[in-house]
């Protein structure tokens, strides 16, 4: 089993795995983002870890009620204040929740920016609702997204993953047929690219 790095000065591409440290991945997802969001947080929180849900609408409540479902711990912040009072109030939270290893708010949100750069300060996940299609290439990676979610007109989703992020949740999954990571490297072996997957 190999993965492919490419050498500057060979250019060509040697044995390594280099390839799974950068860019991200587009998963195709043949349900609805609710559906999708579930498997995505069964597959990606560790057992003990905790999701922080920032929001407090009707869409921030399925988050919550498919965390209950999964036996998820979450904690919950609503974000209904100013750019300064969110960031300490923020900054609070990750100090005093030390198991939060992801957190999942909505495109749309005011907040974003702080969110993407204080959760990878803190080095933690960030999972985004893109219902509202205002993220793109552009800015995907300045407003630190690891995860992105969007619908499609038949009501299917896209699952957006950065690779860093998909390679550190081998064997997380708490069920075999709602499991990215084992999703992802199957995709692998259709691509018709040189790559293969980390695993069979």
């Amino acid at each position: 089993m190999r993965a492919i790095q490419y050498t500057p000065d060979s250019g060509k591409e040697k044995e390594g795995y280099g390839f799974y440290r950068t860019g991200f991945e587009s998963i195709p997802y043949n349900a609805n983002i609710t559906h999708a969001y579930t498997t995505l947080i069964s597959s990606v929180i560790p057992l003990d870890g905790t999701l922080l849900i920032i929001g407090d609408n009707e869409v921030s409540n399925q988050w919550r009620m498919a965390c209950n479902e999964l036996s998820i711990n979450v904690v919950v912040l609503d974000g209904n204040c100013t750019s300064a009072d969110f960031q300490q109030a923020l900054d609070v939270v990750f100090q005093n929740n030390k198991k939060i290893s992801h957190v999942i708010c909505s495109s749309d949100n005011s907040h974003i920016e702080v969110i993407g750069k204080l959760t990878r300060r803190n080095r933690k996940s960030l999972i985004v609702d893109d219902s509202a299609e205002i993220v793109n290439g552009s800015n995907i990676d300045s407003l630190c997204i690891d995860y992105l979610l969007r619908s499609s007109s038949d009501d299917d989703t896209m699952i957006l993953a950065r690779r860093s992020k998909l390679v550190q949740t081998e064997g997380n999954a708490r069920f075999p047929q709602r499991d990215i990571y084992a999703m992802w490297q199957r995709g692998m072996y259709n691509r018709t690219s040189k790559m293969e997957p980390m695993a069979c």
